[in-house]
């Protein structure tokens, strides 16, 4: 019978915490390292590891924080308890693998800037690939593929006692743009919304907004299957959920926001790792 895995914080693993469970009484250990979706206490409700049953006895220790990005994953001064753990003598734990939530939060923020991956043509176009900017494209793919592996590099540093373990990442399903923010817990004020924000500052008509923002999805998912790295792992999720309703400014379909799996998409895309890791 399968059963939900233990999911805690770095400091909890250390012991700071009375309730801190003992490494032994779990069969398999996994180091987790992402953005929101990954998030102890980040979005009400959850996130998807808290989702994850598995066949057998899993503790998941978590670094993720809200907005993080690749480079911050392999700068350790930017996130010291990651590389600690996966790598660093002395502090690292052997891991089974490693679970990765990344590039989405790259994506939107390669989205929302200037000059980045969108960019208006001289002609309104109602084709969405007229939107995005070759050169910007090329320099966000060419800066994903480097981070990644700076990070296998990192997994695989010669001190490392994870050298070769399993990394096991996931593309994104596709979001609606739609003026649906985000509220974190324990602060004042929402987040987002992100693609509706960056369309607007585009100028994309609203005609091709779910167009684009599919390229968007699709293109990360490319690069995310064709890394090519060793042992990388990659669960392809696009298709999972169901899209929320355009024009929608709350919980729609399986998405709680513009850009968060709800409860019921958790769970879906939750099955979709479970499949991945009791396999490994």
């Amino acid at each position: 019978m399968k059963t939900k895995a233990k999911l805690i914080t770095p400091a909890e693993l250390a012991g700071s915490d009375a309730s801190a469970p003992i490494w032994g009484d779990y069969t398999r250990h996994y180091l987790a390292e992402g953005d929101s979706w990954f998030t102890l206490a980040a979005l009400p409700g959850g996130n998807l590891l808290q989702e994850l049953k598995l066949e057998q006895t899993s503790l998941i220790v978590t670094t993720a924080y809200p907005g993080d990005t690749l480079t911050h994953m392999v700068e350790w001064r930017q996130n010291t308890a990651f590389v600690n753990l996966l790598s660093r003598p002395l502090f690292a734990w052997r891991w089974d693998a490693v679970l990765l939530s990344a590039g989405g939060n790259d994506l939107i923020d390669a989205a929302l800037a200037a000059p980045g991956i969108l960019a208006a043509p001289a002609i309104p176009s109602t084709n969405a690939e007229d939107y995005i900017d070759t050169e910007g494209y090329a320099k966000f793919e060419t800066y994903l593929r480097r981070n990644f592996e700076a990070l296998v590099t990192l997994r695989d540093d010669a001190a490392s006692p994870n050298r070769d373990i399993p990394i096991v990442l996931h593309t994104y399903d596709f979001p609606t743009p739609r003026p649906a923010s985000a509220r974190l817990a324990g602060t004042v004020g929402a987040l987002g919304p992100w693609l509706y924000t960056a369309f607007t500052e585009h100028n994309v008509p609203l005609a091709i907004w779910q167009a684009l923002a599919d390229a968007l999805l699709k293109r990360l998912a490319s690069i995310l299957t064709t890394l090519n790295l060793p042992n990388v792992h990659v669960i392809e999720t696009q298709g999972t959920l169901d899209r929320a309703a355009a024009g929608s400014a709350g919980d729609s379909g399986d998405w709680l926001n513009e850009i968060h799996p709800n409860l019921s998409g958790r769970r879906k895309l939750a099955d979709k790792w479970a499949a991945v890791l009791d396999a490994l």
